[in-house]
């Protein structure tokens, strides 16, 4: 194979694996995309038979731009609205858009959670292959995520196949929910009580925590008990 060939199979087979990393990492599918296209432009001007592990060298080159970028005084620091997506990627349904995920507001409130789009599945799946891919190198992670989408739930499922996962639920009362979103002022208004039907509706937990007003602190350091008492559990497995 030579030298076109294997770049364009390379980009193949990684550029979604990478993407995923570097969007969880810089929270913007622009930027995310300049990152991945910069590590395929090093990839070019390298010699390819030394590297012995292809994705792992991609990886960590994607990394270490991201990186780069967070520490970089010219980076532009954005605040985003609803469920941690930054626009463009989520918004309103628009033919002429790619949107990961739709949402609808009715007089400035979400009405409805998020739908996925194709986009999204694609975006969450890289998200995740690139977590399993960390922890298979050896190192742990701590997953913040909601799953009010089953298909998603499966996704993870799918990546994390013979990992051990502790399954860890907060649950918030919706009033508490909805004071937070508004002190915050950095949520989509409604989104705390669109989502909260749904958070725990698809998944199964080892630890259950009620942290409506419990302080952080402490709620960090019972989680970190039950760690230390069983690395792994079964529920995250559980249907």
């Amino acid at each position: 194979m030579d030298t076109s060939d294997a770049f364009a199979k390379a980009w193949s087979t990684h550029r979604g694996f990478l993407l995923g990393i570097a969007y969880r990492l810089l929270g913007s599918y622009s930027d995310a995309e300049d990152v991945v296209q910069e590590a395929f432009a090093r990839l070019l001007r390298s010699e390819l038979d030394p590297i012995e592990d292809l994705r792992g060298w991609l990886a960590v080159v994607v990394s270490r731009l991201c990186f780069d970028q967070l520490r970089s005084a010219r980076m532009r620091h954005a605040r985003y609205a609803g469920a941690h997506f930054p626009e463009p990627l989520i918004g309103p349904p628009d033919e002429g858009a790619a949107r990961g995920w739709e949402v609808t507001f009715t007089k400035g409130e979400m009405t409805s959670v998020p739908r996925t789009t194709p986009l999204g599945y694609q975006i969450i799946n890289g998200v995740y292959a690139a977590i399993a891919a960390y922890c298979r190198a050896g190192n742990n992670a701590i997953v913040d995520t909601v799953f009010y989408d089953p298909e998603a739930l499966k996704l993870a499922r799918g990546n994390f196949a013979g990992l051990g996962v502790l399954s860890v639920g907060l649950y918030c009362e919706l009033a508490e929910a909805k004071r937070r979103e508004m002190s915050r002022g950095d949520r989509a208004p409604g989104g705390a009580a669109a989502f909260h039907p749904l958070v725990h509706l698809y998944v199964r937990y080892d630890l259950s925590l009620d942290v409506t007003y419990m302080p952080a602190a402490q709620a960090a350091g019972r989680i970190a008990s039950a760690y230390i008492r069983h690395q792994t559990g079964t529920a995250f497995w559980a249907s």
